[in-house]
């Protein structure tokens, strides 16, 4: 085995600072000794090591030229050809994606013979090159210095291109190359026909594959956290296993436009710290019925106090337990409730006097979250139990059967802080990170399984429907402060009867009610068959403090009229066509007020009216002449703008999205979706 005996010069080493996802790295500080077959590291195959037939050379441990690319142990991967060539080659588990880098580095001295780096595609072929002799250092017009140490850097610019940068440590010159074509997976370390003497060796170390995106990060790849990382509002990172190590951290931030997203599907090491906040906008505290959240811990012991508990004037807080045996919200403030830590899978209720961002920081949960007969009491909490999502992501709802639900209804209910009422989720639909959310059981004797296996990217906040096959009534204030949203679903095989495994039982919140009556039941989601002809439906409307409202056909995905029946005015209208009904509400009402008809069995159809009003781009065109009132709802039906115009057009400032536009003249009105692109 060839030696380099020298006296070491301490220099300053430059050593990049980065914080990245690593998914691959090694060096020679992790080995004793270093031969064909080897495998320390992460992220890479099994060094192939091999000698040209016939020729002199072999690999060693050793200390670089000047200690430039040295391991803490004092060591870097040497290699020696004297006659014929000893190459070095190692692939990489994944090929580099788009803004991946891969960076080696490599120590040389003499330059008599050849040696240097390939860089090698999937298939092994050679598609860049950096060789080392004696016209020079590669593509690089660089000078002799002794005791070179270089650091090649490549990265991966697209799915089939990259760049190289070659940095020269003693004494800071680079080089940088033009896009070159092909897809990084691998390299070769090389020296040969270098005749004999220690100052001809090759020295590499210090192989790394990272990113800053991590949406270049392989899904099934391990991953190392280098510095103090944070996954940003609008990004998402799946890994097998993860490790965050001593010192270093990872933040997944949350702001009022959404929450990071990460997903491990194998284990969590290191001693860093792991951190997931969670935005909480300010409630407004002269409002009791506003800012209200439901929320989850991700991680294990998470203690109630601190930024949870916040002191001083001006900044008071809420946060609540529920108690299904009690029927009864429990006060965090009250020591004798004992609610000091977040239990994992179960949820809280919380508002805050100023907008604050909180942190979850512990071990995050990687398991499945099981329950098991939980209370059913009946006249008390009816089997209402408040659950929270215990993952670092979002959840599809009753996924399959992996949810694993025994007399566990099948929808789930969560809070809309911006409407102020309870919303129903049914399967597929989306939980984001940290939420909240209710679940009802039958008996006392049920079961429910929170799965990993159900674990998805969303990076929402609070919550995301994915339903696009059921109709969505909502009712609301006509000022839009509150809203009420109740469902009808297609479920082959149910019936109009209250049917507990298919329908969902009504919450109420601080909105008008509204909800169908079927029996007894009051029913936020009612599931049928189908939309036979002349099917009715009985709903329960109970008004708030204002005198206003109206009822808004928010979706309807299905080729059926819809028909809202008022029986106190007797007034009759095809929601289709007319999707905004409006209304007063006095103290003292019938709350069966309202019959839901469909098809035309009993109503004189009338022929489907033109609409008064349509879009292109960002204006709005009528097709109605002279003095016209204008006025745009949002889908739950809260106006946002109105005004009078004799025009023939105008142009809307909204943000892309459905709204519904009512125009109105001296003898029509008309109300229709538009769609702002």
């Amino acid at each position: 085995m060839k030696k380099t005996i020298f006296t070491i010069i301490l220099m300053a080493i430059i050593v990049p600072t980065f914080s990245q996802y690593i998914t691959s790295e090694d060096n020679a500080g992790n080995y004793s000794t270093w031969s064909n077959g080897d495998n320390q590291g992460m992220g890479f195959t099994a060094w192939e090591t091999l000698l040209d037939e016939g020729g002199t050379g072999g690999t060693f441990l050793y200390s670089s030229y000047g200690g430039l690319i040295n391991s803490p142990n004092g060591n870097a991967f040497g290699m020696w050809g004297e006659n014929g060539y000893m190459n070095a080659k190692r692939m990489f588990s994944y090929p580099l994606n788009p803004n991946q880098t891969f960076t080696i580095e490599l120590s040389v001295n003499w330059r008599d013979g050849n040696r240097g780096i390939d860089i090698l595609n999937s298939a092994g072929g050679v598609i860049f090159n950096f060789n080392i002799n004696n016209d020079g250092y590669g593509p690089t017009t660089w000078g002799w210095y002794e005791n070179s140490a270089i650091r090649l850097t490549i990265t991966q610019t697209a799915v089939n291109s990259f760049q190289v940068t070659a940095f020269r440590i003693n004494d800071n010159a680079t080089w940088t190359s033009e896009s070159l074509s092909g897809q990084v997976n691998g390299f070769k370390a090389y020296v040969g026909n270098t005749g004999d003497g220690d100052q001809k060796n090759l020295y590499i170390n210090n192989f790394k594959v990272e990113t800053a995106t991590p949406s270049s990060v392989p899904s099934t790849a391990d991953v190392k956290i280098n510095g103090n990382v944070t996954l940003n509002y609008n990004e998402s990172l799946t890994v097998n296993n993860l490790e965050i190590p001593s010192g270093q951290s990872l933040t997944i931030e949350s702001t009022e436009n959404g929450t990071g997203s990460l997903i491990v599907n194998g284990s969590i090491n290191g001693s860093g710290t792991f951190t997931m906040q969670r935005y909480i906008a300010a409630a407004d505290w002269t409002i009791g019925t506003d800012g209200w959240h439901l929320l989850s811990s991700p991680v294990a012991s998470q203690s109630i106090s601190g930024v949870w508990t916040p002191t001083g004037s001006g900044n008071d807080y809420d946060f609540y337990a529920w108690s299904e045996a009690d029927n009864l919200w429990l006060n965090q403030k009250v020591s004798g409730n004992n609610i000091t830590t977040f239990e994992t899978g179960k949820g809280y209720l919380v508002a805050y006097q100023q907008t604050s961002t909180k942190s979850f920081t512990g071990s995050p949960n990687l398991n499945d979250k099981s329950f098991s007969n939980l209370s059913y009491n009946s006249g008390q909490g009816n089997g209402w139990h408040l659950l929270g999502n215990p993952f670092s992501c979002a959840l599809k709802w009753n996924e399959g059967t992996l949810w694993a639900l025994n007399n566990v209804a099948n929808t789930a209910k969560i809070w809309n802080s911006t409407q102020k009422s309870y919303i129903d989720i049914v399967q597929n639909g989306i939980i984001p990170a940290t939420q909240g959310f209710f679940i009802q059981v039958s008996n006392a004797t049920n079961g429910i399984t929170i799965p990993k296996a159900s674990r998805v990217h969303s990076t929402t906040n609070w919550y995301k429907s994915d339903e696009g096959s059921r109709v969505v009534l909502v009712a609301s204030p006509a000022d839009g402060s509150s809203a009420q949203e109740t469902y009808i679903r297609l479920v082959p095989g149910t019936t109009q009867e209250f049917e507990f495994e298919h329908d969902a039982r009504f919450m109420a919140g601080y909105a008008p009610a509204f909800y169908c009556m079927v029996n007894e039941e009051k029913l936020s989601t009612q599931s049928l068959s189908d939309f036979n002809p002349g099917l009715e439906l009985n709903y329960g409307f109970e008004k708030i403090e204002t005198d206003n409202y109206r009822i808004v056909l928010k979706e309807n995905p299905f080729d059926v009229n819809i028909y809202l029946h008022d029986l106190k005015t007797d007034i009759v209208q095809n929601l289709k066509q007319n999707p905004i009904y409006e209304f007063t509400s006095s103290e003292g009402d019938d709350p069966l007020r309202f019959k839901l008809k469909f098809g035309s069995v009993g109503i004189d159809e009338k022929p489907a009216v033109k609409s008064l009003a349509y879009v292109v781009d960002q204006n709005l065109y009528f097709t109605v002449t002279g003095e016209k009132r204008v006025e745009i709802f949002d889908l739950t039906g809260r106006i946002l703008m109105h005004f009078v115009t004799s025009e023939n057009y105008t142009t809307l400032p909204l943000t892309p999205g459905i709204y519904f536009v009512r125009v109105s003249t001296p003898s029509q009105t008309m109300s229709s979706k538009i769609l702002i692109n």
